[in-house]
């Protein structure tokens, strides 16, 4: 592509991204693809081994994706066979994301914070894991707040008889 990326539309995408803080780098699972999504995975400019559960792989492929939680584009390391990942620190440091993963007890769930743009996407858990899916899309903050959530704990907050925070 000479050097110009493009950028595999939103049908082409993964479906679902976890978030797993342990992720240097954002994942995609090449063999989920679409054959059209497939064919814009290009050369990395920075190959880079990974230490994984089945041991140190090489990754050397990558393909750019818009993804709707986000309302931003990543660059991702395409592999064989793995989770869709997004890389919470890469976020941080290069998309203006912050990642919070509040206590049960504060009655939140797992969600995204553009700091920039003032947005807040909504992710789900799946068997204790965050997700962000397609279908999450990135809300203004006084929508969120409308809807009586908090971006985390608020000291002025207390716990009823059952544990749970007072709102």
């Amino acid at each position: 592509l000479n050097g110009t990326a493009v950028i595999a539309p939103m049908v082409d995408a993964p479906k679902s991204y976890i978030m797993d803080s342990g992720a240097a780098r954002h994942l995609t699972c090449k063999k989920n693809l679409t054959p059209s999504a497939r064919s814009l995975i290009y050369e990395a400019s920075l190959a880079i081994n990974l230490a994984t559960a089945n041991g140190i792989l090489r990754a050397d492929q990558m393909a750019d994706f818009f993804i709707p939680a986000l309302g931003h584009t990543i660059s991702s390391y395409c592999l064989q066979n793995t989770p869709d990942v997004l890389s919470p620190g890469m976020l941080r440091e290069e998309g203006d994301f912050a990642f919070y993963m509040p206590n049960w007890r504060q009655g939140s769930i797992p969600h995204l914070v553009n700091v920039v743009q003032n947005t807040v996407t909504a992710g789900t858990f799946e068997n204790y894991v965050p997700v962000f899916k397609e279908t999450d899309v990135p809300m203004s903050r006084a929508d969120w707040d409308k809807g009586g959530r908090s971006l985390g704990f608020e000291a002025h907050q207390q716990l009823n008889p059952a544990g749970r925070f007072i709102h």
